[in-house]
């Protein structure tokens, strides 16, 4: 920005500044500190992980922010685990199928409820919400999915994790508060429903959609409950973040590998750093997509 010619002006503009109250400078100091704080506290065991990751076992009491004696070894032998690798690909699995059948799910019944005029809409509305408030219980579920005979199997992580209120909402608000002018347009020219929706509607969602998929795939990815009480017994059909909480919790008893007993801090190490890498790659997509999202529709 350039600077005023007349020095008598600016004088005063400098003079007739609004001054920031002291009140006001203290608090912003404080909440600064506090966030510097909170941003330590964060960041310092995720650069300690890091560090582990690719140190060597006989040094970890040395590690704290940088890697002592730096090597791969910890992500070679991990990688090379059959267990990790089903693992991985069952997380794969579960976390795009619950993601499409989700989001997609979510949006048929979001637009219907975002309908002023639809038929019995407060009254779905209560049986949508109460569930979210109340659930049924594990016991429930266990008895239900042992009896349909899909225990120890992937398809009861996909299939109670498909619906979700709370992302149902977010597209249902998001939908009523689109323009009505374009809605109309679409019908006037003949549009049905699902045409209406998936070629009008969905494209100028993106940003709801791309948020609420984020959510789907960041609850999908780091859930290891459903694990615990569904595939428990079977190796084969357990997701990676289930596989991680049995590798920390695992203890040294049995266990002959020497490498595995000394690096056994870096490897969980390296396995938390390779469950990370999946998150990390979708996220940046998905804020592109919260930016750009805003206007396709409307070009479109």
């Amino acid at each position: 920005m350039k600077k005023l010619k007349n020095p008598m002006l600016q004088f005063s503009l400098n003079k007739n500044r609004i001054k920031t109250p002291l009140s006001d400078k203290i608090y912003l100091t404080v909440i600064w500190l506090f966030l510097a704080i909170l941003l330590v506290i964060i960041i310092f065991p995720m650069l300690n992980m890091f560090a582990l990751g690719f140190s060597n076992g006989v040094y970890n009491s040395k590690v704290i922010l940088l890697p002592k004696g730096l090597n791969f070894s910890s992500f070679s032998y991990i990688l090379r685990e059959n267990e990790f690798k089903v693992a991985f690909i069952n997380s794969v699995i579960i976390t795009i199928s619950i993601t499409v059948l989700s989001t997609l799910f979510m949006a048929l019944l979001a637009y219907p409820m975002s309908i002023e005029d639809f038929p019995f809409k407060k009254v779905l509305m209560i049986i949508f919400i109460i569930p979210m408030l109340f659930s049924a219980g594990i016991v429930p579920s266990y008895l239900l999915v042992k009896a349909l005979g899909i225990l120890n199997t992937l398809t009861p992580l996909i299939v109670l994790s498909i619906f979700n209120t709370f992302n149902m909402l977010l597209m249902k608000t998001y939908f009523e508060n689109l323009p009505t002018s374009v809605i109309e347009a679409a019908k006037i020219d003949g549009s049905g429903e699902l045409q209406l929706l998936f070629s009008i509607i969905i494209p100028m969602s993106v940003p709801v959609i791309a948020t609420t998929a984020f959510f789907t795939i960041f609850g999908a990815w780091n859930n290891y409950g459903g694990a615990m009480i569904f595939c428990q017994t079977n190796a084969n059909a357990q997701p990676l973040a289930y596989y991680i909480y049995n590798m920390l919790g695992a203890s040294n008893v049995g266990i002959t590998d020497q490498f595995k007993i000394i690096n056994k801090l870096n490897i969980q190490s390296a396995a938390i750093i390779i469950s990370m890498i999946p998150v990390l790659i979708v996220y940046p997509f998905v804020m592109r997509n919260l930016k750009e999202g805003l206007v396709i529709g409307s070009d479109k």
